[in-house]
């Protein structure tokens, strides 16, 4: 898979017992701001987006949600 324009730079990513991997990253919002991205993948023969994934507007609510995916809630 390619880089997400919005969020380029991955800042963590985890890849779990059951296939799936998530990432957070971070990026420039279209004015300027600092936005962050969860994204949730699984390996099925090739990726696969879950559809879980998020855009964030702090480090904080991006890391949360990663979390979360990670079942460490």
């Amino acid at each position: 898979m390619g880089k997400n324009f919005m969020t380029p730079k991955v800042k963590d990513y985890t890849l779990t017992p059951d296939n799936r991997i998530i990432e957070l990253s971070e990026g420039t919002g279209i004015n300027g701001e600092k936005i962050w991205g969860v994204s949730e993948f699984i390996w099925n023969n090739g990726l696969e987006t879950t559809k879980r994934g998020q855009m964030h507007r702090s480090a904080v609510s991006a890391r949360k949600h990663f979390n979360i995916l990670l079942g460490a809630f």
